[in-house]
């Protein structure tokens, strides 16, 4: 029996860690593909001189000087091609670099979900949990700060002021991504957290900025998609639906709140990874009054009810960490595949990732997606990396 359960377990993973690598290869693939067809190109004009010139060997004398501008535009090529194909060897390298990093973030990605699913199945106090997670990025931060390995960042009051609002958007976001976690289906929050662009447009519509009719029609599929697959969801919850949306609307705020502090001097050593953990650290203070106002009564009887339902205390409790532990892993690893790289590629990179969720979800826990679901699913994925697409493409346009 345990080898079959564990046959089964050992399955799952390379199903799901197949899945990661399969993207993160389309991720590195995507980056620098030109510079393929870029050196065969070079190659194939060489060639074609090469032929040319030992053809040429009655050349008249009064030719010879147009024979050594050939010679000379060949060797030019030669070297160019010898460059070209030092830079696709570069390139192979940056390509690796990429997809694998892409695969990390996916799987430390999966990873981080399906112990937060789990904790919250047999401890369903979402606040808590969310706010632990981030709470534990001082024990990651913290001795990066203390040992140098990171410039520590100094703020004054005024500066945390300004950063006040977004911290907010902030938990908005996480929080009620993991209530939505907690009432529903893995795969169905991140179904409905794939119309974020929808939100995105709003609130920069409420902002003042407006985009070519182009991008609005690419929401069209984004909202079609997610109403198709919450039509016939088997797990359909509004409390779920309702926090993944509010989570959308967060994620949408912050990132606007976000654009606008960018030129401006908050702090020092305040770079976009010491930004975002100072974020997290300001939102696990500021949620602790929240969580015993709300949870704080019922924590220690959740606690005792989960041990008394037969699930370890050792299992819960090193669960509850490494989902922690997840978390800031993965805001490090997501800073990592996501810099450097073309908004298109990032957009793709995106839309894999709830993809692989998806999978992940009807992978470890039984979810069951119904053909219109799954229909829908990728109808709104699809929506999704169109409107990353038109956004890049006519975002500048007016």
């Amino acid at each position: 029996m345990r080898g079959k359960m564990a046959s089964r377990l050992t399955y799952k993973y390379l199903l799901v860690v197949s899945l990661c690598i399969l993207f993160a290869s389309c991720m590195g693939f995507q980056t620098s593909r030109n510079s393929f067809y870029k050196v065969n190109n070079d190659k194939k004009l060489g060639a074609t001189l090469h032929s040319s010139l030992a053809m040429s060997g009655s050349i008249r004398s009064h030719q010879t000087f147009e024979l050594q501008k050939k010679i000379s535009s060949w060797k030019k090529l030669k070297a160019a091609a010898a460059t070209s194909a030092e830079g696709d060897k570069s390139s192979w390298e940056r390509r690796l670099k990429i997809g694998g990093t892409f695969g990390v973030m996916y799987g430390v990605n999966v990873a981080y979900n399906v112990y937060n699913k789990k904790v919250l199945n047999v401890f369903p106090y979402p606040i808590f949990v969310g706010t632990l997670q981030m709470f534990l990025g001082i024990a990651y931060w913290g001795p990066l700060w203390l040992f140098g390995a990171r410039a520590t960042p100094k703020l004054s009051i005024q500066n945390l002021v300004t950063l006040l609002p977004v911290s907010l958007a902030y938990i908005m976001s996480h929080i009620c991504t993991t209530i939505a976690l907690s009432a529903g289906a893995m795969s169905f929050a991140h179904i409905v957290k794939a119309a974020e662009p929808m939100f995105t447009a709003g609130v920069s519509a409420a902002m003042g900025q407006f985009f070519p009719w182009q991008v609005y029609a690419t929401l069209v599929p984004v909202v079609g998609g997610v109403g198709l697959a919450c039509l016939k969801e088997l797990s359909f919850s509004w409390w779920a639906f309702l926090n993944a949306a509010l989570a959308n609307l967060g994620g949408a705020l912050r990132s606007a709140l976000g654009k606008q502090l960018m030129g401006q001097a908050v702090g020092e050593n305040m770079d976009a990874k010491n930004l975002n953990a100072v974020l997290l650290l300001m939102m696990s203070v500021m949620l602790c009054p929240f969580i015993l106002a709300t949870e704080g009564k019922l924590l220690a009887p959740g606690w005792r009810s989960a041990l008394a339902a037969g699930y370890p205390q050792a299992k819960l409790l090193s669960e509850l960490l490494i989902s922690g532990i997840l978390f800031c892993l993965y805001q490090e690893v997501s800073f990592l595949a996501l810099d450097n790289v073309h908004p298109i590629t990032h957009s793709l990179g995106q839309t894999f990732k709830r993809a692989v969720l998806i999978v992940a979800s009807v992978v470890f826990f039984g979810t069951k997606l119904t053909p219109l679901g799954a229909l829908g699913s990728a109808v709104a994925l699809a929506g999704v990396f169109l409107y990353s697409m038109a956004k890049d493409y006519y975002g500048g346009r007016k």
